[in-house]
This record gives structure tokens, C-alpha cells and sequence, in this order.
């Protein structure tokens, strides 16, 4: 299967909105229902003592501090119930020169035989 991967920062988090609800833009209406999922897993593990979730880029917890950023695997051809799935990006990622790289082999680990089509922002 082929996927997109998109990026949801505070950069461009009113940008994916306005897409999401305005454009009605699919990609960007199931990133930000995945980045909502993943911030109510991300306060469950919390709340019950689990282990915190880790930066998509490096070993970062997300315990004490929440994700600056996201990233978000999305089918290229979604069918009618799409599996999306949103990992956080900490500041530090966020701002290294090669993150668009560390993202790329993050992605090959995560979804061993993945192709991904697109690396990009929600816009």
C-alpha cells in the first residue's frame, strides 16, 4: 500500500484546519482526527501509569511535555475506513536540518516495506 505522510506543526496547524473543514481535504481531515487520537492515548498512559509514548525521531518521552509536532501516516487511495496513525515530533527533532531523513528512515522502520509517496505539510 502506498502512503503520505504529512507533517502537523504549529506552523500549520490553522492551514490543516481551515483544509480539513473549510476544503474538506480528506488527507487533512484524517490528520487531525490522528493527532487527536494519538493526544487521548498520550493522556490515557498517563492517567494510568503506562509507559510514555516516545518521539517518532529519537528516544524523547512524551511524558512531562507533549509533542511540539506530529507526523502522520495516511493512505494515498483511503478506502472507507482508513487506518491512520499519528507519532510525535519533540522540539528538538523539529528543528534538526535533517528531519525530513530521520523522518524517511523512522517511517521504513515503523512500516518495514512501506512506500511512501509524498513527505510534506498539511497545507
Amino acid at each position: 500500500m502506498i502512503h503520505e505522510f504529512y507533517m502537523v506543526t504549529p506552523l500549520n496547524i490553522e492551514a490543516a484546519m481551515k483544509a480539513a473543514f473549510e476544503e474538506r481535504d480528506q488527507s487533512a481531515r484524517l490528520s487531525l482526527i490522528a493527532v487527536d487520537s494519538m493526544l487521548k492515548e498520550r493522556r490515557r498512559r498517563r492517567e494510568n501509569s503506562l509507559p510514555p509514548m516516545r518521539c517518532m525521531c529519537c528516544d524523547f518521552l512524551f511524558d512531562a511535555r507533549p509533542p511540539t509536532g506530529f507526523g502522520v501516516v495516511v493512505p494515498a487511495f483511503p478506502d472507507a475506513q482508513p487506518i491512520v496513525v499519528a507519532h510525535g515530533i519533540c522540539l528538538d527533532c523539529l528543528q534538526r536540518d535533517d528531519l525530513e531523513q530521520a523522518l524517511l528512515a523512522s517511517l521504513h522502520e515503523l512500516f518495514p516495506g512501506g512506500s511512501f509517496s509524498r513527505v510534506g505539510t498539511l497545507q
